[in-house]
């Protein structure tokens, strides 16, 4: 029984390790780091193996680009051809595929966990600790995010453990076999890598350390003599296909990688040597290994000096001395390379980890007891560190792959191209695989393209100012396709499409731009449908950034006019934008440099037109809509003033100049079967009826089903939704599922929304919002429908609110959103009157950089004299899925007036148990911190809460008008808000707001007043019955310090506001600090926020 136990553990081990290392094997080489530059390197000598064939190669390491088998080979000498030759082998059996160049790198890293287990066994002779080693190995952060790298260190660390595994059978048994297959793989092993020889060494010292004295000299000198052997033959090799060239290159190389001739970028001292590799432990190895680990050592080291150590525990001392002399003999290539640093540890430290459990004082349930414990922090760590590396492995080098991609496709088997930049030293080369070369200077330009022919395309980067004669001359001469901010201009054909004559134009429109340049008109699909193609979940499995793939992509082409008007040394910006809005803004814009920065207006010449074409991505998340077309032209951050334009422009001085219907492939079908809404009505405009809702409200929050039906055709979409709102929230949800645009006339339709039930209780109105854009860019007619609907128990406990952030606090551009950044920290200030429990809410709408965002939450206080942060919790946003966060600030954390609350994104979150170490012993929180580039997402907040928790009014009559306090009239008047004698369910509510209102002249007179809750004026002011605000304004007159009596306008000259005046008020007597109150009355419907300063 306990053997099947144990081998169905071990296949479940096996088979998660199989599905992790394999996840994104298909993904381009379009993520930054090692994972996308080694795709560039070996693989690109593998496809030459197969074009060139391994005869003319010799077996060495073709580095030529192209398909022109006659050109001279050029080889790499640095490294062997071991991994070449396997990639190869599955390119001729699959074909050239991304995955073909991974499938031997995670053969080989799984099968070097699959050696380490049986290593593990025969050294310890226990299988469970055997197994233990097998999961800290197979699940080691570094193996399973670095195990799909094409790179010889995963073929020679196998082969490694492989020699070590066939040493110690020999050893153990004597048997030749064994003997002879360590020779066999030490062969495959120094044709891998360098570091098998340094694996031969440590065999070496261990054997004439606890091998036999009979023949112990004769096996070593062998040993040495070959080794030095196949090292004479490999210089020898490489300097026969170089023509002797090689040896210098191996020198230099050999000088670099050593740390011996270095230049300025590649300095570090003997101290950051250790610093990287004590932090790179935590990180790649996982903490709690690295101390096993460091205790192993610690007992070895004892035995050592005791002289008891016996000869497996010095086979795996003397493997990890030769791991370290390999660092240290290879500085400078494990300081870049970081996978160089500790990938031949992983398996050394996963037998070492377990062997530290090998102890007779431990027992068997101790053992037990401890490997679980041990194996739990492992997987947490390990889950965290693989976590946080994948969502930080964002597709942010795409333009490399694209481009390569395009030049691939456009450019001949045998052709060639010239270029100004390198986007990416190996990605952008190996996927054009096209053979270029590097133009500084006009001159340069026109002696390549002498005689013609010899050229096919020019690539140049949008962004580089740098060789205006080059870009002037291409622009002039050759036609543009502008890419990914890039432009490649086809040497095989004549002629300019930017600089054009009498274009026919599809939209022609004259706008000029504060008399500098005029923009003439554009071509643009007027319809685009999207690519519906629904992505499997196998492809994301493949390749995590699917959306991006070619074939499930959405964008249409774009082509502006322009002419200068006068000679003017400015350079301006060409701005194009789409805009469309149901219930949030959304652009479709130009996300990278354009032919103002490839072409600048500055060298336009006066009155040619210029032709400006580039594409337009639509995200697959962005909703099917009318999207509005502006165009405008800026000069630094301000924007040229469009001089008498007949069409809709925006006070920023955008010119709507036409639209883009972006629709579904599919329109959307009615409803087979007529509706029968659970609550009925007829509200139409004479286009679009609505015929009723549904309502079903549970702890998980209020679900509304809406019922439609359209009736006349109308060219763009209603903006529908429904809003849920008292005098202190309004939570807006949009019913944009689908197009009503696209609704066939007669047809009946279903949309529905879900509202958190994570909403402050209270009685609320829900409303229908229902409006059309007109012909106006800015306007649109809004109709409101009330629904006869209270939602939530009116006598459920009430929560005072003392904060509702909602949209841009900072006050912001509507068209930079807040949100939190790395850079700096993102802060909640909120008022107490005194020390209590507060509750802070936070709503996430999805949008963020990664597919996950953590957030390190914490109470801030410039006058703690023992630390201003204190930590609350960790946050962890998801990208793509609406969330609320909910933070609880106990009482002995806050203060008297201002509170703050600090939300950051740290570079690297000390999680789990390591978060408490560091707090227990702060300097080690250095060491147990994740070395990894910083974090460098961002996430958008919503809205923002903080708020307190009230107890429930009473509902009672209350003779004496002294019991009523403040609190009283506050939760009253929160649960009843305005006209709720509609509502069936509150008529007692209801009879007793109206007691309410004949008594609040008397409340007024008697309340303490001194010290209002901060929004109740607010309230008093929302009442239906408009005496009670008489009241009020008598007697804030009274009240004020100063009474200012100021109208406040907008910029069409409607009033909004007036600033009756002020009041100076000191929280707590003998506290220094006064606050400024100020009082305003709302005029007229005010449709966004204020920033008042």
């Amino acid at each position: 029984m306990r053997s099947i136990v144990f081998w169905i553990s071990f296949t479940l081990v096996l088979l998660a390790a199989l599905a992790l290392t394999t996840y994104r094997i298909d993904e381009p080489p379009w993520e930054p780091g090692h994972q996308s530059f080694h795709m560039g390197e070996y693989p690109r000598n593998a496809l030459n193996y197969l074009r060139y064939g391994y005869l003319r190669t010799g077996l060495g390491l073709v580095e030529n680009l192209g398909e022109d088998t006659s050109q001279p080979l050029t080889y790499r000498v640095d490294h062997q051809p071991m991994l070449p030759l396997l990639i190869s082998l599955a390119y001729a059996l699959f074909g050239v595929h991304f995955w073909c160049a991974r499938i031997f790198p995670v053969l080989m890293c799984l099968s070097t966990s699959l050696v380490t287990f049986a290593l593990a066994w025969r050294l310890m002779g226990n299988r469970w600790l055997g197994l233990l080693a097998f999961a800290f190995s197979v699940f080691s952060p570094m193996f399973l995010f670095d195990g799909r790298i094409p790179m010889p260190k995963n073929g020679v660390v196998f082969f490694g453990m492989l020699m070590v595994f066939c040493y110690w059978q020999w050893l153990s048994t004597a048997k030749r076999t064994w003997l002879y297959s360590l020779f066999g793989i030490a062969w495959l092993a120094i044709n891998t890598n360098w570091q098998a020889y340094f694996t031969i060494a440590a065999l070496t010292v261990h054997y004439l350390w606890f091998g036999e004295r009979n023949g112990k000299w004769k096996h070593v000198l062998f040993v040495g003599v070959g080794a030095v052997l196949m090292l004479a033959s490999y210089f020898l090799w490489t300097a026969w296909l170089t023509g002797g060239q090689s040896i210098q290159t191996q020198l230099d190389i050999f000088l670099f990688r050593t740390g011996s001739r270095i230049n300025d970028d590649y300095v570090f001292t003997s101290l950051e040597w250790w610093q990287r590799h004590i932090r790179s432990a935590a990180d790649w190895l996982t903490t709690p290994v690295a101390l096993l680990v460091t205790i192993w050592l610690a007992l070895v080291v004892r035995d050592a000096l005791a002289r008891k150590v016996s000869s497996a525990s010095s086979l795996l001392l003397c493997l990890f001395a030769s791991g370290v002399l390999y660092n240290s003999v290879f500085g400078n290539s494990v300081m870049i390379h970081e996978f160089e640093m500790w990938y031949h540890f992983v398996p050394l430290f996963a037998i070492a980890a377990a062997w530290t459990l090998h102890r007779p004082w431990i027992g068997h349930i101790g053992r037990g007891i401890v490997a679980v414990v041990v194996l739990g922090l492992f997987l947490d760590e390990t889950i965290n560190n693989y976590l946080m590396r994948q969502q930080g492995s964002a597709a942010q080098i795409s333009a490399a792959y694209f481009v390569g991609d395009y030049l691939h496709a456009r450019i001949s088997s045998g052709g060639r191209y010239l270029t100004t930049v390198i986007i990416h030293p190996r990605i952008t080369p190996t996927i054009a695989d096209r053979p270029f070369e590097m133009v500084k200077s006009l001159e340069q330009l026109r002696e390549k393209l002498r005689p013609e022919g010899r050229y096919e395309a020019f690539l140049i980067s949008n962004g580089n100012d740098s060789e205006p004669e080059v870009r002037t001359y291409l622009i002039e001469h050759h036609p543009r396709t502008d890419l990914f901010g890039y432009s490649i201009f086809d040497l095989t054909k004549t002629g300019s499409n930017v600089l054009v004559e009498n274009p026919a134009i599809s939209h022609p429109v004259r706008i000029n731009f504060g008399g500098v340049i005029e923009y003439l008109g554009h071509d643009v699909e007027s319809v685009v449908y999207r690519n519906d193609q629904d992505i499997p979940w196998w492809q994301y499995y493949l390749v995590r950034h699917a959306e991006l793939l070619p074939q499930y992509r959405t964008a249409f082409h774009v082509v502006n006019y322009w002419r200068k008007l006068v000679d003017d040394a400015t350079d301006y910006r060409l701005v194009t934008q789409f805009d469309a809005q149901r219930g949030p803004a959304y652009r479709l814009e130009l996300g990278y440099p354009g032919l103002d920065r490839l072409y600048p207006t500055s060298m336009w010449p006066v009155g040619q037109i210029v032709r400006e074409e580039f594409e337009i991505a639509v995200p697959r998340d962005a909703p099917s809509l009318v999207y509005a077309m502006s165009v405008a032209v800026q000069k630094g951050e301000q924007f040229l003033l469009p001089m008498d334009v007949p069409l809709p422009t925006d006070t920023s001085g955008r010119v709507r100049v036409g639209s883009v219907d972006i629709r579904p492939r599919t329109a959307p079908p009615p409803l087979t079967v007529p509706p029968s809404p659970q609550y009925p009505t007829s509200v139409s405009d004479g286009r679009l009826t609505f015929l009723g809702y549904d309502f079903n409200a549970s702890v998980d929050g209020a679900t509304v089903t809406t019922y439609w039906q359209k009736l006349a055709e109308f060219p763009t979409d209603y903006r529908l939704g429904l809003r849920l709102e008292n005098a202190f929230n309004r939570i807006d949800c949009s019913l944009d599922s689908v197009p009503t645009r696209l609704w066939q006339v007669g047809g009946s339709y279903r949309d529905s929304c879900t509202f958190s039930a994570l909403l402050a209780r209270g009685v609320y109105t829900l409303s229908l919002v229902a409006q059309l854009p007109s012909n106006e860019i800015l306007d649109s007619k809004d109709t409101r429908v009330v629904l006869p609907l209270a939602w939530m128990d009116h006598c459920r406990a009430v929560e005072d609110f003392i904060l509702l952030q909602l949209g841009q606090p900072d006050g912001s551009a509507e068209d930079e959103p807040e949100r939190v950044v790395p850079s700096k920290p993102w802060q909640i200030t909120y008022q107490l009157r005194r020390p209590q429990d507060v509750e802070v809410v936070i709503g996430w709408t999805g949008q963020s950089q990664y597919d996950q965002t953590r957030l390190r939450v914490s109470a801030y206080n410039e006058n703690w004299r023992l630390g201003k942060d204190k930590y609350l919790t960790t946050l962890v946003v998801p990208r793509g899925h609406p969330s609320v966060s909910r933070i609880k600030v106990p009482a002995y954390l806050a203060r008297t007036g201002d509170n703050t609350l600090r939300l950051t994104i740290p570079p690297k979150s000390l999680i789990g148990w390591k978060g408490w170490v560091a707090k227990v012993i702060p300097d080690l929180e250095l060491i147990l911190r994740d070395y990894a580039p910083p974090y460098a997402g961002w996430v958008e907040p919503d809205f923002v809460q903080v708020r307190l928790t009230a107890p429930p009014y009473r509902t009672e009559e209350v003779d004496e008008i002294g019991h009523y306090t403040p609190s009283d009239l506050l939760a009253a008047l929160r649960a009843l808000e305005f006209n709720y004698g509609e509502c069936e369910k509150s008529a007692e509510v209801h009879a007793y707001a109206q007691r309410l209102k004949e008594r609040v002249q008397t409340l007024v007179e008697m309340v303490d007043w001194s010290a209002p809750p901060p929004d109740i004026m607010a309230l008093l002011a929302e009442m239906a019955d408009p005496t009670i605000w008489v009241l009020v304004r008598e007697w804030l007159s009274q009240q004020l310090t100063a009474n200012l009596d100021t109208t406040l306008v907008d910029s069409n000259g409607v009033a909004k506001l007036r600033v009756l005046g002020y009041k100076l008020w000191s929280p707590i007597p003998n506290e220094q600090g006064t606050e400024l109150r100020l009082y305003f009355e709302v005029l007229d419907r005010v449709a966004r926020d204020y920033t008042i300063f």
